[in-house]
């Protein structure tokens, strides 16, 4: 991403080394691009406003066609395994809603309605690797982010991973998830006083 007088470029940097290339470039702040699994689109999110998720698909002479807007509203979009959805929170930086949208057309359905009372918040979803449960961080009343997994066809979230050791929490929403592993930034709780004049 980078940002420039009057615009907000996406940009994509070929492996080869090649000059890079711009995917998308307006007025709003594009952010969070993720690649689809067959590598032809890349869906992201933007800040101005509510938010919302776009998709852009490269054409096969490599340029870009134009955005197509799939959600009015959202953040965090993550692509399922077989790129026919996208799963995305509402726009809350400090967790929203969890919903599910085709790629290609018709309304987004809400899995976690985050008004619900008790609810978890969710935050940077993934779907699993066999595309049958999505994955999110929610903040706990700790501030701690667990993270919890969810149908994806919908039913009750449940707690998957708590972080439980005071002298190590995780309270940043920054995490990733692989067929069989989870990466996750564990903080360290330290404070020092300074003097000066």
């Amino acid at each position: 991403q980078s940002w420039r007088r009057g615009t907000r470029d996406l940009f994509v940097m070929p492996l080869d080394g090649g000059p890079l290339q711009t995917a998308a470039a307006s007025p709003r702040q594009e952010m969070l691009p993720r690649w689809s699994p067959d590598g032809s689109a890349i869906v992201h999110s933007y800040m101005d406003g509510i938010g919302g998720i776009m998709i852009l698909t490269r054409r096969p002479d490599g340029s870009w066609g134009a955005p197509v807007e799939r959600h009015a509203s959202g953040m965090w979009p993550s692509w399922s395994p077989d790129g026919r959805s996208i799963v995305f929170t509402s726009p809350s930086l400090s967790g929203g809603s969890l919903l599910v949208v085709s790629s290609d057309s018709g309304p987004a359905v809400t899995l976690i309605d985050a008004a619900t009372p008790n609810a978890p918040r969710a935050l940077q979803p993934f779907f699993t690797s066999d595309g049958r449960e999505i994955r999110f961080m929610s903040h706990d009343a700790r501030g701690q982010a667990p993270i919890w997994t969810i149908p994806a066809t919908g039913g009750s979230p449940r707690r998957l991973l708590t972080f439980d050791d005071p002298a190590r929490p995780v309270y940043r929403p920054y995490w990733a998830l692989g067929p069989d592993r989870i990466f996750f930034i564990v903080q360290e709780q330290q404070s020092e006083a300074w003097v000066m004049d």
